[in-house]
């Protein structure tokens, strides 16, 4: 084989890797749509610690419980338990438009009590404000995700 088409080769697999979608996780919690009327059906909003909203398609996502949840706490389906307040691990892909694309949410700690809204002031409907949570867990292990291997391992 000439050693120009061989190069080519490796170049075209090379770049096409790259642009392969890269997996990435992260954690927050579920917020309410700012207007409900605007909420797309399969999707939610995750806050992150840092502030950072992600809009993230669930549809095809795989949705378990922490091992912290205890069992008489479980909805029947998990997905059932994908709502506003719920502290989350997402595995996912960026489709390069500010999309997420879930392949596993991990529910860390369901909602306590009361409702988390990206609305302004007072909760009200409107431009998304800041938005006061309460504290995620002190064992935030997104960084290493061997600290997790049954998430990392279902992909």
């Amino acid at each position: 084989m000439d050693v120009g088409v061989v190069s080519r080769l490796t170049l075209v697999m090379v770049a096409g890797a790259s642009f392969a979608a890269t997996p990435a996780t992260f954690r927050g919690r579920i917020i309410e749509a700012p207007d409900p009327a605007q909420a797309v059906p399969g999707t939610i909003l995750v806050m992150g610690r840092n502030g950072l909203l992600r809009k993230v398609e669930v549809g095809q996502a795989r949705v378990v419980y922490s091992e912290y949840i205890p069992p008489e706490k479980r909805q029947k389906r998990a997905t059932d338990s994908l709502k506003a307040g719920a502290e989350i691990r997402v595995l996912a892909e960026e489709n390069g438009d500010g999309l997420w694309r879930a392949r596993q949410i991990e529910i860390l700690a369901l909602p306590e009590s009361g409702q988390f809204h990206a609305g302004g002031k007072g909760g009200r409907r409107g431009s998304l404000g800041p938005v006061q949570l309460p504290p995620l867990s002190r064992d935030d292990t997104t960084t290493n995700p061997q600290a997790w291997p049954a998430f990392a391992l279902h992909q």
